[in-house]
């Protein structure tokens, strides 16, 4: 799967992260915040 793939997967849905405020939690915000 590429980059624009996973990009496009989850852009326009909502997700629930839990353990925000850890390491591999707001790494993942970060991310899924920047699509």
């Amino acid at each position: 799967m590429t980059e624009a793939e996973r990009a496009a997967f989850w852009r326009g849905k909502r997700v629930l992260v839990t353990g925000g405020a850890g390491f591999l939690g707001s790494n993942l915000c970060h991310a899924l915040a920047g699509l």
